[in-house]
């Protein structure tokens, strides 16, 4: 029966874990669920299909040690499992709060799973090995008249002196100067900031003015995030770890605009994606600071794809602004052909505000150091705008047009160019002064190949009327004389 339930067990548990091995996870255990004052315990947290993982487990209450603070990721990129542990000592009666915190992330969907979970641990003193004292009746009085009691037994066996004192390590207040704090729960906090912070200034105080508190102070921070641990410890040596996770973005966003022209950082890079919407009012705030920005839409690897540079200064309209750059058009086929199907990059966009210039990476046709001529699409015609750009680091800059649509060639066009103004007068003055005499020229070899048209057909009546007058004064060489 025992070996059946066994079996049954192992099928159950093999079908759970077929059943979520494609989804990340995490859970917190304890050793143990009571003990003694002085005794050691561990905790531990054991994920399951994650290639990527930052996970904190934090303790509260009469205990030393059961930190876990683990952030990584797999070499390879593949899920895996792992279990983290961390030993702990009850150091007082009382009970002690595990609680988890943190993510997985798996490498099948990329999506994070956010961890939380808490365990306990109830300790209590632990009971006297002496129930009935060292002497249970002394000498009984040997002497008359000498002790007539003896030693008398003790009653509680020998006892421990009690230690008074205090076990509280819960944290008073926590802060970093500038920024206000997003508490999860009592022992983690949350803080977001811009891509220029390089280090934040942390402050707490305990609850216990007997407590100690470290871990405060300065702290350098990177891009991402950034995990720094306020410890608050008790009187009786009881530690309280407190996690503040400060996420820095990896550049500026538009959310950050305010904050960039505050202060007052020109040229600032802002991550945009390949459709963001600009909105008007975010146009005025560039418009009114006369300040320049560059909205940057790169991939993963942060290489650049399109951008646009906005000048402040230069922007008379105040409308939304479509990010979007297409490598492609409607007008393609028609394209092709005024450019008499030279080879080159095609290019869609909305209408950018007024001076703005485009950005866009071009190292899959071009070479670095390559010479491209801009012409901008309008119905029927190219007309060049940009001559003999220079391809630098992949990419190449040019001035946006009200028309939308590029195109990128090393080649000339011929029907694109435009004439000097000068000559261009002259072929019109020329056509001018020739039109009067080419229409009387043509006028008079209209009428003088009427006028042999009509002496033809005059002729040849004449000459069909003395064919009939020959053929009837002929005499007939058959009639009878």
């Amino acid at each position: 029966m025992k070996k059946n339930q066994i079996i049954l067990t192992s099928l159950v548990a093999a079908f759970l874990l077929g059943a979520n091995s494609f989804a990340a996870s995490g859970n917190i255990y304890v050793s143990k669920s009571s003990v003694y004052v002085g005794d050691t315990f561990s905790v531990s947290v054991s994920i399951t299909s994650s290639a990527a993982w930052n996970i904190h487990v934090t303790a509260s209450g009469p205990v030393s040690g059961c930190t876990i603070n683990a952030a990584d990721a797999t070499a390879d990129a593949k899920d895996t499992n792992k279990t983290f542990t961390s030993s702990c000592k009850a150091t007082g009666t009382g009970t002690i709060t595990l609680s988890l915190s943190g993510d997985v992330t798996s490498a099948s969907n990329g999506n994070a799973v956010y961890l939380s979970g808490s365990r306990t641990v109830t300790v209590t003193k632990k009971p006297s090995s002496n129930t009935g004292g060292n002497n249970t009746g002394g000498n009984t009085g040997s002497n008359t008249g000498g002790n007539t009691g003896g030693n008398k037994p003790t009653t509680g066996g020998n006892k421990k002196p009690t230690s008074n004192k205090s076990t509280n390590n819960k944290l008073g207040s926590i802060s970093v100067d500038g920024y206000s704090l997003t508490k999860v729960n009592d022992n983690n906090y949350n803080l977001k900031v811009t891509h220029d912070i390089e280090s934040v200034n942390v402050k707490a105080t305990a609850a216990d003015a007997k407590a100690k508190v470290s871990g405060t102070g300065k702290h350098n921070i990177k891009d991402g995030k950034n995990t720094i641990v306020v410890t608050i410890t008790s009187e009786s040596g009881a530690k309280n770890y407190i996690n503040l996770t400060v996420t820095r973005k990896d550049g500026f966003y538009l959310e950050d605009l305010d904050y960039i022209i505050a202060k007052k950082i020109n040229n600032a890079d802002i991550i945009v994606g390949g459709d963001t919407k600009v909105s008007s009012s975010d146009i005025a705030k560039m418009k009114d600071s006369g300040m320049t920005f560059k909205l940057i839409y790169s991939n993963q690897s942060k290489r650049l794809i399109s951008g646009w540079i906005i000048d402040g200064s230069k922007i008379e309209k105040q409308k939304d602004f479509n990010t979007t750059v297409s490598f492609d058009s409607e007008y393609r086929k028609e394209i092709l052909k005024l450019s008499n199907y030279a080879d080159g990059i095609i290019v869609s966009t909305h209408t950018p505000p007024d001076g703005a210039k485009l950005r866009l990476y071009v190292g899959d046709k071009f070479e670095n150091g390559d010479l491209v001529n801009v012409y901008s699409y309008l119905p029927k015609e190219l007309k060049k705008i940009g001559k003999k750009i220079e391809v630098r680091d992949g990419t190449v800059e040019l001035d946006a047009t009200d028309s939308n649509t590029y195109f990128l060639t090393m080649s000339s066009i011929a029907s694109a160019e435009t004439k000097p103004k000068e000559v261009a007068e002259i072929d019109s003055q020329k056509e001018d002064n020739n039109g009067p005499f080419i229409a009387i020229v043509v006028g008079a070899l209209a009428a003088i190949l009427l006028s042999v048209i009509v002496v033809l057909i005059i002729v040849a009546k004449k000459k069909k009327k003395q064919t009939e007058v020959s053929e009837i004064s002929q005499p007939d060489p058959f009639a009878s004389s």
